[in-house]
């Protein structure tokens, strides 16, 4: 049987366009810490003036930050002519999640695993995952990420620990060599609103690196040093699946064993989603980064395959800068097409055009250095779930299939 969990009682306008002043806000049947986080996060606050458009808004923002699984709104008249009183009902997001992990490229075949969350695991808004995979890479970890607000200052906070382990078989380097490294990061700061964060990045990592000329060091084994900022801004719908919004990230971080050998990296990514003709939608990528000062093999930068260049073998342009764009066109083939009453399910069609190109330092960058692919794919959309399996060409060949979870961006 469903669990509701929730209820928030606050008046309303019953005419559409006017404002409406809340008298009153009430939450029963949550238990403590889901009371915490609709508090915190609700910004619909007693004795101010809303519309009914800004109660649409926060019902959307809530589900899309998984908030509530389902939240349905119900309108009564109020105390007073100019008031309502509107009740929200809110369908518990499961606390436990499941979600497999699959990858399938030419250059490590197929790697696959799972991953468990639970929410609520130790505060409010909380979650604590684990993640495995394995195969042509084994990875696994552990991460757990916690939002909270100390004196009407909105903070976050996150920590992992990982380890990786894989061949690299890349072409930029004349022979393969094993390579592990288990790494310990965390991050935190405040947020601004809803939509901004700036952080503080601080990692540590104990690498195992086959050929001792590909590492920092030109040592099997060395213990790498990551501090460095990062500043985010999210307003899309869905971060799952997105139909509208932007993600914006700007990060500069600096790595190395000592401070004499220190690779410096920045990073800017922005991502924008448009709803065109109802239902589809146009979404677009850009991603640069930079990197100066020592640069191993190991940290060197890979475009090609299902997570860059689709059309391209997995790999198969390198540097130690890249640049990155995509635009796809996204249209419903059976999809609900916005996740406002727990409907997230549905299959959905995909055209893409990809370009961009990675560089070493000493190397002159044109227009010509651009390679570009196009394609087209599927994605499956359940829930919590996205499984995408897209063909892309690059006009020799016969292009490349690439299948995994997770939307590409």
């Amino acid at each position: 049987m469903k669990k509701i969990i929730l209820l928030i009682i606050f008046p309303a306008a019953l005419c559409l366009g006017q404002n409406f002043q809340l008298e009153r806000l009430l939450i029963t049947g949550a238990n403590p810490v889901d009371t915490g986080i609709i508090r915190r996060e609700l910004r619909i606050k007693e004795g101010n003036s809303y519309s009914e458009s800004s109660l649409e808004r926060e019902r959307a923002w809530m589900l899309s930050r998984r908030l509530g699984k389902r939240i349905d709104m119900q309108i009564f008249p109020g105390t007073a002519d100019s008031s309502r009183i509107l009740l929200l009902v809110v369908e518990e997001t499961a606390r436990w999640s499941v979600v497999p992990l699959v990858n399938i490229n030419g250059l490590f075949g197929l790697y696959g695993g799972v991953e468990v969350g639970v929410r609520n695991a130790a505060g409010s808004g909380s979650r604590l995952a684990a993640f495995f995979q394995t195969g042509g890479i084994t990875e696994a970890g552990l991460r757990w990420d916690n939002p909270w607000m100390v004196l009407g200052t909105r903070l976050f906070c996150s920590i992992e620990f990982s380890h990786l382990s894989l061949p690299y078989r890349y072409g930029d380097h004349p022979t393969d060599f094993p390579l592990r490294e288990q790494a310990l990061m965390f991050s935190a700061g405040p947020r601004f609103g809803r939509l901004f964060r700036l952080g503080l990045i601080l990692a540590g990592a104990r690498v195992y690196c086959g050929d001792p000329g590909a590492s920092f060091s030109g040592r099997q084994r060395e213990t790498t040093w990551t501090a460095g900022y990062v500043l985010h801004y999210d307003s899309r719908d869905w971060p799952l699946y997105p139909t509208s919004g932007a993600l914006v990230q700007a990060e500069m971080t600096w790595t190395g064993p000592d401070r004499v050998r220190v690779l410096r990296r920045s990073l800017i990514e922005t991502r924008f989603y448009v709803s065109v003709l109802n239902k589809d939608i146009i979404a677009w990528q850009a991603r640069l980064i930079l990197s100066g000062g020592t640069v191993p093999v190991y940290m060197r930068l890979h475009q090609g395959g299902g997570d860059s260049m689709r059309g391209y073998p997995y790999g198969s342009m390198a540097g130690d800068n890249s640049v990155f764009l995509s635009l796809e066109y996204r249209f419903p083939l059976a999809l609900a097409p916005r996740p406002l009453y727990g409907l997230n399910a549905g299959l959905a069609g995909v055209i893409f055009l990809d370009t961009g190109t990675a560089w070493f330092g000493g190397d002159k960058f044109t227009r010509s250095s651009f390679h570009s692919s196009a394609g087209l794919g599927l994605h499956l959309i359940w829930d919590g779930l996205v499984l995408r399996a897209e063909y892309g060409y690059h006009g020799r060949g016969w292009g490349f299939l690439s299948v995994g979870t997770s939307v590409k961006f």
